[in-house]
């Protein structure tokens, strides 16, 4: 696949992955032809606004009408083509797009533990999944719950739970759409890092994929680990913030 389809498929299961979580909380996005918006009030833990065209700009209505209400702003620029400073924003980061083309994965260095991974299907299991990822990022109680019950309901949408000994070590997140299948969320609690347990885990929701690419957008402490997995950047972002 070329560069530039990645690119559309990483941005669109973007927005689609924004528009489930916050549709399980009870809130209903606006998905334009240049930009997909939130209006409604949530912890800034995910976008309110991301650009879907090279040609979006803060004038377009969408982005104009949240821009005026005295609320904070993370907004997404998915083409790092914006500078939105006047409008009272300021950059906080600026990161790549990665994407793995549809094909076998690698093989990566044998996990340290014996890890299962298994998908959250029930409230209960879905307990253990908030708080391992509270624990992996650090969450603060009073943001909690992030992912109430409707989330498990919601159409190609998966959570996934990495287990050792029976006790939850690490989560991800899935989205599968025609375009791809898209990778959030992935963590792994303190006491278990460095054991290869988040490249296991990657690599198994990779080759769930079967023959559709594979999109994400990495931290820098795990862009190595996904190049190892044969991920590479397909064009930069940025995330402008204002509160």
């Amino acid at each position: 696949m070329r560069s530039d389809d990645l690119r559309r498929a990483a941005i669109d299961s973007l927005v689609d992955w924004h528009t489930a979580c916050f549709a399980a909380r009870g809130h209903r996005a606006h998905r334009g032809a240049r930009w997909w918006t939130m209006p409604g009030p949530d912890p800034m833990i995910w976008f309110t606004a991301i650009s879907r065209t090279p040609g979006a700009t803060l004038a377009d209505r969408a982005v104009r009408q949240l821009c005026d209400r005295p609320a904070a702003i993370a907004l997404c620029d998915t083409h790092d083509s914006l500078d939105p400073t006047g409008a009272g924003f300021v950059l906080r980061r600026r990161a790549p797009f990665f994407a793995r083309p549809p094909g076998r994965p690698p093989a990566a260095r044998p996990c340290d533990l014996a890890v299962r991974v298994r998908r959250v299907r029930h409230p209960a299991d879905l307990a253990a999944f908030e708080a391992t990822s509270a624990a992996a990022f650090g969450t603060p109680p009073a943001m909690l719950p992030l992912h109430p019950a409707p989330i498990l309901a919601r159409r190609g949408l998966a959570l996934w739970l990495a287990e050792h000994d029976g006790v939850p070590v690490a989560v991800a997140m899935s989205l599968d759409r025609p375009h791809g299948r898209g990778l959030y969320g992935v963590g792994t609690v303190p006491a278990a890092r460095r054991a290869g347990i988040a490249t296991h885990l990657t690599a198994t929701l990779v080759a769930g994929a079967g023959d559709r690419p594979v999109v994400l957008q990495p931290s820098d402490e795990a862009a190595g680990l996904y190049r190892r997995l044969g991920f590479g950047p397909v064009g930069s972002w940025a995330l402008w913030v204002r509160r």
